[in-house]
């Protein structure tokens, strides 16, 4: 794809991103915190929690953005997508992404205002982009001619 510029009405706002990824980081802390207050000390709920929060981190959001959405996409009614295809990701390019996010933090979100399609650092270490739900079909159909929609290049539409 020469021109990785789409249409701002396809991609969320910053706060909507921001918004994804709170949500679904207060559910992996939820994950996390709700074994703690139930279940007794000892050093099977220690081992427990740990593997909950492995789970919750390895698992959770990996196979939620891979393949389908997490609950934080799907309140905020965004998709994470193949920058080439439209299509998931899939969850070895997902766990690639999470681990990047996880490495760089907010770091990786400061590009959003300033790259085309307001990708994070680690959407292009993964190669993906976060679009809104209702665009994914003319997403995946701009993708598909490789950026260019009926056939003419489309910039960055505001």
């Amino acid at each position: 794809m020469s021109d990785p510029s789409i249409p701002l009405d396809w991609i969320p706002s910053i706060p909507r991103r921001y918004a994804t990824t709170a949500v679904d980081a207060l559910l992996v802390l939820v994950l996390f915190i709700v074994p703690t207050v139930v279940l007794p000390e000892g050093e099977v709920s220690r081992v427990f929690r740990i593997a909950l929060a492995a789970a919750a981190v390895l698992l959770y959001e990996p196979l939620g953005t891979g393949h389908w959405m997490t609950l934080g996409q799907w309140l905020t009614g965004v998709r994470v997508r193949d920058m080439k295809t439209g299509r998931p990701i899939g969850v070895p390019r997902a766990w690639g992404r999470i681990i990047v996010k996880m490495l760089l933090g907010v770091v990786s979100f400061l590009l959003l205002p300033v790259t085309p399609g307001r990708r994070a650092l680690h959407d292009m270490a993964s190669g993906s982009i976060v679009i809104l739900a209702k665009s994914e079909v003319d997403f995946a159909r701009w993708a598909s001619h490789g950026g260019l929609a009926d056939d003419t290049a489309v910039g960055v539409r505001t």
